[in-house]
């Protein structure tokens, strides 16, 4: 990992619910390293639906060509045998977006927007990654800036 990221270890800073914060690390370090497209924000959380399940909400530069969903609806994935270490019964869901897309989420208020906010105040969201040149995000994400 080079100056320019960081990677964000501050375990007093961890809420209740993170007993799969290790494995998303090196999920999150792999995402990192690829040349395709550059990973902006990573965040865990745990909203109040499904759960028990993983929920990792990721902003990246250019996915989906920089388009935003006409439905207002980010784009989420859900796997359930992936090699992701996950107890019977649970899933692993990755919500990805782009800039454009998320700054829309944002003013128009989208429902995973108040999901993650929902979840920070609750304690039940903790960023993982994210970029320097990006450190706003969360807080705009939050309603902080």
């Amino acid at each position: 990992m080079d100056a320019a990221t960081t990677l964000l270890d501050n375990a007093a800073d961890a809420p209740a619910f993170p007993a799969s914060e290790d494995a998303l690390r090196k999920l999150i370090n792999q995402h990192i390293s690829e040349d395709d497209q550059k990973l902006l924000l990573a965040v865990y959380y745990a909203p109040a639906r499904d759960a028990g399940d993983v929920f990792l909400f990721e902003v990246f530069e250019n996915f989906g060509a920089n388009r935003c969903d006409e439905e207002k609806k980010i784009f989420e994935i859900t796997y359930t045998s992936s090699g992701f270490p996950l107890a019977p019964g649970r899933a692993l869901h990755m919500l990805l977006t782009n800039l454009p897309e998320l700054h829309a989420a944002v003013e128009e208020g989208w429902s995973v927007i108040q999901e993650l906010r929902q979840a920070n105040e609750s304690g039940s969201a903790k960023v993982l990654y994210s970029d320097p040149a990006q450190a706003e995000l969360w807080g705009m994400i939050c309603g902080l800036s």
